[in-house]
């Protein structure tokens, strides 16, 4: 898959920061800030006990 922003292929090999099993909610910095073109991914599932 292509990123639209930066035309370059998007993979978990791209990444630079990865945090796993946070506290929720989190909160944490962007290492290195954001600049123009990068993108940022979350992804997660919501647990089968969930209330909203």
């Amino acid at each position: 898959m292509l990123s639209s922003l930066t035309r370059s292929p998007m993979s978990v090999a791209n990444a630079k920061h990865t945090v796993l099993n946070p506290v929720i909610p989190y909160t944490g910095p962007i290492p290195g800030g954001m600049h123009p073109g990068e993108i940022i991914i979350i992804q997660g599932t919501v647990p089968p006990d969930a209330d909203r």
